[in-house]
C-alpha cells in the first residue's frame, strides 16, 4: 500500500508542479501537455512497476483517482466531469492498462534476454518452476504476469516455453500495445453502453479516437485555446435527450438541454446562427452543406461538437470547419 500511495502522490505532485510552472491548459496545448506529462509525470510516479505483485483492487482505485485528476487538471475541465468522458477526451487508458503494459514490455526483454545472463537464468527456472507446478502458491512476478497475459489473450509466452519461439521486441511491443488497447476500448464500450449518460457522448468522441479534434486544432491556432476547452466541457455536458422542463426567458420556449436550444432553436440567438450556417456554406462544395442540412437536430449537434464529419473534405476545408464550429459555438453559447 505504501508504494501505491507514493505513486499517487508523486504523480499529483509532479503534475501540479508543472501546471504550476508554466505547464497549463490556457497557456500551451494539449497535446504538447499530454505529452510532457506521461513521459515525466507517470515515468516518475510509475518507476519501478513492472516488478509490482498482489496489486490489490484498493490501490487500483486509488491509482485510477490520481490520474483522473491529473488528466481533469491538464483539460481544465471541472471536477464533476465523467471520468470516461475525461479519459477519452484526451485518449487516456486506465492505469491498471499502464501498468500491465509496462510489465508486458518488461517480460519482453527478460525473454530476449541473452541465455548466458543470470536475471535470464532465474527467470527460466522460475517460469518451468511455475509451468509444471513444481511450487504450491507460487508468488512474484511468474504467476503475475501469467494472469496478465490470460487477460490480453496473449500466448507467445506460452509458445516461448513450449518451442522457444518468440517475436521480437519490436514485433512484441506492437503486438501488447494492440491488445492493451483493444481491451480498453472494448471495457470502455461495456461501461458507456449501460450508462445513459453516455448516450450522446458516445456520438461524439471515443476512446478509440484519441485526442479530440478540439485539441488537435489547438495545437495549431494557439490563440483560440480558450475556445477550443469551451467545446470539450460542452461534450461532457450536452444531453439532447432530456425532457423539456426548463423555460427559456428569452424566447419562452421549452427545452431540456441548454446547449441544443441556443445552437438550434432560441430565437434570440437567430443571427448568430445565421453567421454560422454562412461560414459552413462558405466550406467545400454546396453538397457538404446539403448534408449538415440533412442531419437531424441530434445528428448536427453530435457533429459540430466533435469537430468532425464523414463528408469527403480534403485538408484545408477540414481545418475551416473545425474552426467554424469553435468558434461560433463559443460566440453563441459563451457570450
Amino acid at each position: 500500500m505504501d508504494r501505491t500511495l507514493q505513486a499517487c502522490r508523486t504523480l499529483r505532485s509532479s503534475a501540479l508542479g508543472l501546471i504550476k510552472s508554466g505547464l497549463h491548459p490556457s497557456v500551451i496545448s494539449i497535446d504538447t501537455c499530454n505529452r510532457i506529462v506521461r513521459q515525466v509525470c507517470f515515468t516518475k510516479a510509475f518507476f519501478g512497476c513492472e516488478l509490482w505483485t498482489e496489486i490489490t483492487n484498493t490501490e487500483i482505485l486509488l491509482l485510477e483517482r490520481a490520474q483522473r485528476y491529473v488528466c481533469k487538471s491538464i483539460q481544465g475541465l471541472p471536477r464533476q466531469t465523467r471520468s470516461d468522458m475525461v479519459n477519452a477526451l484526451i485518449g487516456w487508458k486506465s492505469a491498471e492498462s499502464y501498468i500491465d503494459e509496462r510489465k508486458l514490455l518488461f517480460l519482453g526483454k527478460l525473454v530476449l534476454m541473452k541465455d548466458s545472463m543470470l536475471p535470464k537464468q532465474i527467470f527460466l527456472t522460475r517460469a518451468m518452476e511455475f509451468k509444471y507446478n513444481c511450487v504450491k502458491h507460487q508468488l512474484g512476478f511468474i504467476p503475475y504476469i501469467h494472469r496478465i497475459l490470460v487477460n490480453y489473450r496473449l500466448s507467445d509466452f506460452d509458445t516461448y516455453l513450449s518451442t522457444g519461439h518468440f517475436p521480437t521486441y519490436i514485433q512484441w511491443k506492437k503486438k501488447v500495445k494492440v491488445a492493451v488497447q483493444e481491451t480498453e476500448e472494448s471495457l470502455w464500450r461495456f461501461r458507456t453502453q449501460i450508462d445513459k449518460d453516455f448516450k450522446f457522448f458516445s456520438r461524439i468522441h471515443t476512446l478509440s479516437k484519441g485526442l479530440h479534434p478540439a485539441w488537435t486544432f489547438s495545437r495549431k491556432h494557439p490563440l483560440l485555446i480558450e475556445q477550443c476547452r469551451f467545446i470539450v466541457n460542452l461534450c461532457t455536458l450536452t444531453r439532447p435527450y432530456e425532457e423539456p422542463f426548463f423555460l427559456c426567458d428569452k424566447c419562452g420556449r421549452f427545452f431540456g438541454d441548454i446547449t441544443i436550444h441556443i445552437v438550434l432553436s432560441c430565437e434570440t440567438f437567430q443571427s448568430k446562427r445565421d453567421k454560422f450556417w454562412c461560414d459552413l456554406i462558405d466550406i467545400g462544395p454546396i453538397e457538404f452543406s446539403a448534408y449538415l442540412h440533412s442531419l437531424t437536430d441530434e445528428d448536427f449537434l453530435a457533429c459540430i461538437l466533435s469537430c468532425h464529419t464523414d463528408f469527403d473534405l480534403n485538408e484545408d476545408e477540414r481545418t475551416m470547419f473545425q474552426k467554424a464550429c469553435i468558434t461560433n459555438i463559443y460566440w453563441m453559447c459563451a457570450t
